[in-house]
């Protein structure tokens, strides 16, 4: 009788044992999902900066040969542009 008690004892035991083991780390997680969902749904600082540069080359050419006037004009445009984010 004493064994039987004794055995009931110990499942007894550990059953509660196992029980506020899950209970707590339930409530571990739970409360680690909604802190990072806070983090991740919160308003962060963003910090933007634009650097746009154009520059503009024209370059005339003009030769005269006999009777003929011939005028060349080349424009030549780089743009260049980077964001940071």
């Amino acid at each position: 009788m004493y064994y039987y008690y004794s055995y009931y004892s110990y499942y007894y035991y550990y059953y509660y044992y196992y029980y506020y083991y899950y209970y707590y780390y339930y409530y571990y997680y739970y409360y680690y999902y909604y802190y990072y969902y806070f983090l991740l749904t919160t308003t962060t600082t963003t910090t933007t900066a634009t650097t746009t540069a154009t520059t503009t080359t024209t370059t005339t050419t003009t030769t005269t040969t006999t009777n003929t006037t011939t005028t060349t004009t080349t424009t030549a445009t780089f743009t260049t542009s980077s964001s940071t984010k």
